[in-house]
This record gives structure tokens, sequence and C-alpha cells, in this order.
């Protein structure tokens, strides 16, 4: 019999790890592929670091301190294989001003940085990663933002930001408030502030807060600089007319929001009725909602999009070979986007995961016409944490194949 190696992966819930069990046979194909995947989490497996620190924020003249725990495995066992960590102690633009190496005793580190004299207010990084864990890449590393701020200052001060078009020109508009220790709001209050790129004083101005005691300043960016570790640097004066000057980076380049679309399975395949999940990025990294229509190439609407939560969503899509499709959105300032979705493949698989109960997780294989036509056998494999938790053949002769995951039993339906 062919079996076409289809290769399924799903992150599972680690409370069912140990409740499917497979045996090994020499000579089966499917067993093969779960040893060679076994083989690779023996080989490479991964390190995870978090780290304990005694606070959420801090004061200039504070020590923070902090205890690592470093881990490896599907099972976050205490690791064995690194010898030292790394942690890196960060500004705000992004720039390396203190690192330490720590031996890893037991699996643990204990460590501290000292907030002295020369630092400033502001937010900062603290990243921790062993030599290992460079090998699969920066999103594996621990990586905290967090404030210090001063015991001296009565000023409290904080920044937003947002995108708009003014004029069909891109402007990014960084909202600065500021209160004093009490919350109320410091209105009127004369402020100079400067906007630095690369290091260079590219405009300077005073000018004052407002009733609410905020600020707006709008960056205009048309050379299209780098604002990679650009930041606002503002001077103010407090109640006891000591000046304080706050740093405030410029977390977005001007571009307009960014949208990415997610078909189940990473694929839009003609005639298999699948979810389309999306995200909606601002300019300041975070979420942002928007609404829209889905049409096809002939203007006819086949779904509608709003976000959920922190700009995300999602929809159902059924495409058809040789269409194409795109979403007409609305950003909540009014402004609007054509985003074209993925183009439609027409052969392939859909794997969607439901979990109607706690204790079960429901899988649906959708395929295309010609597949279920050849009736193949693919091979599905459940993991979690890199550990093989369910692996069987399974036969693609219908539009949806499912598959239960259940405390006590697993069966194909």
């Amino acid at each position: 019999m062919k079996i076409n190696r289809l290769y399924i992966k799903l992150g599972l819930f680690c409370s069912i790890i140990s409740l499917f069990a497979f045996t090994p046979q020499a000579d089966d194909p499917l067993d093969k592929l779960v040893a060679a995947l076994q083989k690779w989490t023996d080989t490479y497996p991964q390190e995870k670091v978090y780290l304990h620190m005694d606070k959420p924020y801090y004061a200039l003249g504070d020590t923070i301190w902090f205890k690592g725990y470093i881990t490896i495995g599907s099972r976050h066992q205490l690791s064995k294989l690194s010898g030292s960590l790394h942690v890196d102690f960060i500004t705000e633009q992004d720039s390396l001003i203190r690192s330490l190496k720590l031996p890893i005793v037991s699996g643990m580190v204990v460590g501290e940085f000292n907030l002295s004299d020369d630092f400033k207010e502001g937010s900062y990084r603290i990243r921790a990663y062993t030599q290992w864990m460079r090998n699969a890449g920066e999103e594996y590393f621990f990586d905290k933002t967090f404030t210090v701020g001063s015991l001296t200052s009565n000023i409290v001060a904080k920044a937003d930001y947002q995108y708009k078009t003014v004029n069909n020109k891109a402007i990014l508009t960084a909202v600065l408030n500021y209160t004093d220790d009490n919350g109320r709001a410091l209105a009127e209050r004369s402020i100079k502030y400067q906007i630095i790129i690369d290091k260079t004083v590219m405009d300077t101005k005073v000018t004052k807060t407002d009733a609410l005691g905020s600020l707006m300043i709008n960056i205009e960016n048309d050379k299209r600089a780098n604002l990679s570790g650009a930041y606002i640097r503002t001077i103010i004066e407090d109640s006891n007319k000591q000046t304080i000057i706050r740093d405030f980076p410029i977390k977005a380049g001007l571009v307009q929001s960014d949208i990415q679309f997610f078909p189940e399975s990473g694929s839009l395949i003609a005639g298999v009725s699948s979810r389309v999940g999306f995200k909606a990025t601002g300019v300041d990294g975070t979420g942002t909602p928007i609404k829209g229509t889905v049409v096809d190439q002939s203007n006819a609407e086949v779904a509608q999009i709003e976000t959920l939560h922190a700009g995300m969503g999602n929809f159902l899509l059924r495409p058809e070979a040789g269409k194409s499709y795109t979403a007409n959105l609305t950003f909540a300032d009014g402004s609007t986007k054509a985003v074209a979705l993925p183009k439609v493949v027409n052969e392939g698989y859909v794997l969607g995961v439901y979990q109607p109960n706690k204790d079960s997780i429901l899988v649906r294989i959708g395929a295309s016409a010609k597949i279920i036509a050849a009736a193949q056998d693919v091979l599905f494999i459940a993991q979690t944490s890199g550990e093989t938790i369910f692996a069987t053949p399974v036969k693609i002769a219908k539009a949806s194949t499912s598959i239960w995951l259940e405390k006590n039993r697993s069966r194909v339906v």
C-alpha cells in the first residue's frame, strides 16, 4: 500500500501526554518516522530559561535581584546541558550596557544588577540565554521589559503611539502624558522635546501640555529613515524645580498597520472549507481593531471580518479554484486598506483542531477532490513539546475525516 507521508504536528495540552501509548515495530514506516522524531528530540533538546525577579519595577539606586531556572525537554526538568547562563541588561534604545555570565548549578543561577547613579529613568530589558539556546534563535530567549523610576521625582510620564494619514502622508503621532505622583494632570506645563534618530537630533521644539497634561508630537519620515533605536527626549521641571529628562523610544516605523492572514494548515485549498485566522498589528506593535469584508475578483462578498480581541479574529472561507480573494479593511481612525489573501492551491489538506470537551480534542482532516479519489493513507502524528503522544495511519477517502483524542481512548471516524 502506498503511504503518503503527511506529517501533521499538533500542540496539545500537557495533561494528555501520557494518555496514549505507542510501541515501535522495526519495519513499519510510521514507527520509523516516530523513532526519527524521537531521535531528533533526544539529540537536540530544547533548553528554556525563566528569571524570577524580586520586584516588577525599580527605582534608581535599587539592586535588581533575580533567580534563574534553566529547564530542558517536554517535562521541563532542570537542565544539566549548559554550564553557564548569559544575562544582558539592555536600554530602551536596544543598547547593551551590562552583561553577566553566571555558572549554572543544578539547573539554577542567582545574580543581580545595580542601578547606579549613571542610569536614567525609563524602560529597560533583561535578556537571558545559554549558548545552546542560540542554535534555536532569539525567540527562545527569556526577555522581559520593566520600568526604572526615581524616588525624588514627582512626575509620572507615559507614551502612546497612533498612526494617521494626513493629506495622503504617513504620520506617526506620539501622545505623551504627564501627571504628578497623585495622578493629577500637569496642565499647561512648558516642555522642551527633541527627536533623536541615529544619535542625531533631528528636531527641537518648546511647547506646553494641554489641560489633560498631554502633548502630541507628529513625526514625519518622508526619507524613510531607519527608526530602530530612535527616541523622543523631553525636558521638564518638577515641583521642586528639578530638571527631569524623560526618553521615550519610537517603537514604530512610519508604515501602515500590518495585517496577516493564516489559513488553517497554511494554505487555502480549493473546495475545502477552513478557518482563516488574522492578526492586525498597529505601528506600536500591539493589536489594533479592524473590520471589513472579503470579496472575490468579481467583488462578490464571501465573508465578513471583525477583530475579537487584541487585533485577532477568524472567519470561514470555502475558496474556489481559479479565484482570488481580497480583504477590504477599515481601521479605527477611519482609514482603509485592501489586502490580498494567500493564493488558492488546487490540491492539499486542511487540518482543523477543536476542543468540544475539556477531556478531548477533535481533529478534522479535509482534503481536495483528487486526493479523496485516490483514497490515500496519511501518517497522523500528534506531539506536545517535542514528545510524540499519538501516531496512526489514516485513510483519506471522504471530504472530512475526524480523529478523536480522548483520555481513555482515541478513534478515527
